[in-house]
């Protein structure tokens, strides 16, 4: 029975966190993805994305922040395969990790009434008013928000990849290589170079990679035999097969 709920515990986060990393995906698109190649939409500001995207795709863009929140559901696979020495730094990871997707999902969603004001007043008011009232939002709301949640996130990374690289986890040692502060820039180079039109939406997220690292640790984590079996069939850090390792819980 302990097997079983193990099981359903891992796999019932991985799916929310790949599935939530997908609306994310898809909520980017909305708001801000446009048909071009991945440098053209790159070189593109918010505004000029958000500038002909109409009211439904920004609302349903904005509302893309409930993915964000509820991608910590499956990033609580760091904290299921720690080690018992590992478990209270995984906790600080996953603290700065909230915290930063907390901040990313509110950045995310002012997007969508900001491209709503913009949209609505284009030709009513001053071109440079427009434009300083939007300068206004991004350095004082905005940016910091930005700044906040890339930056914890950084951190939740350097840790999770510390303690991977130690062979702290029941991850193997590539599995670091799956951290935001990995994929994330990496995904937005590979879009980048990505011809239009694919390109213009792809890169507009760099959430793709996310999934991946879902499926792949949840995958890992079942690949584990529980409590009780004589020999443990996941292969370790350094690519033995250890015996008899205790099961990490889900709590």
């Amino acid at each position: 029975m302990e097997s079983n709920d193990r099981r359903t515990r891992i796999l019932v986060a991985g799916a929310i966190g790949a599935l939530s990393a997908l609306v994310v995906a898809i909520s980017d698109i909305l708001l801000l993805g446009i048909d071009a190649s991945g440098s053209e939409a790159a070189e593109k500001e918010i505004r000029e994305l958000v500038a002909d995207k109409g009211g439904v795709e920004l609302l349903l863009g904005a509302f893309g922040a409930y993915g964000i929140f509820l991608l910590i559901v499956g990033y609580w696979h760091w904290y299921t395969a720690a080690k018992p020495e590992a478990r209270r730094g995984m906790i600080v990871a996953l603290g700065f990790l909230a915290a930063g997707l907390v901040s990313g999902g509110l950045f995310h969603f002012a997007l969508g009434p900001i491209g709503l004001a913009m949209n609505e007043s284009a030709g009513e008011i001053d071109p440079a008013v427009s434009d300083e009232i939007y300068d206004a939002l991004a350095y004082q709301y905005i940016v910091p928000l930005y700044a906040v949640a890339m930056g914890c996130i950084a951190i939740a990374s350097v840790i999770f990849i510390y303690q991977v690289v130690r062979g702290r986890t029941y991850f193997p040692r590539w599995f670091a290589l799956s951290a935001p502060l990995c994929i994330w820039p990496l995904s937005s180079v590979i879009t980048y170079l990505l011809p239009a039109p694919i390109g213009g939406f792809a890169i507009s997220s760099f959430h793709w990679p996310t999934i991946v690292a879902f499926l792949l640790s949840t995958h890992l984590l079942l690949a584990r035999r529980p409590v009780g079996d004589t020999v443990d069939t996941a292969p370790g850090p350094d690519g033995s097969v250890p015996e008899r390792l205790p099961e990490p819980q889900m709590r």
